[in-house]
């Protein structure tokens, strides 16, 4: 009787979401500086984490090799 092997592989995805975090500022410029400097220091963050939950209640934490953050806009609340 042959056993089946099964190798392990990689899979390599891109993954787009938006992200918010919430500041305290006396105003909406001094809340997207407060923002930047929170999201935008690349210096700043170690590392990112990403946890995916499916419907199923399955949780896959993929490797985040590479990040990019993008400040654009801030609401009031």
């Amino acid at each position: 009787m042959s056993t089946i092997t099964k190798k392990k592989y990689e899979v390599l995805a891109f993954a787009k979401l938006p992200i918010s975090i919430e500041v305290e500022a006396q105003n909406e410029q001094e809340a997207l500086a407060t923002g930047k400097i929170q999201l935008d220091d690349m210096t700043a963050i170690e590392q990112i984490q990403l946890m995916i939950k499916q419907t199923d209640g399955n949780v896959i934490n993929p490797t985040v090799h590479d990040f990019d953050v993008d400040v654009v806009e801030v609401h009031e609340e």
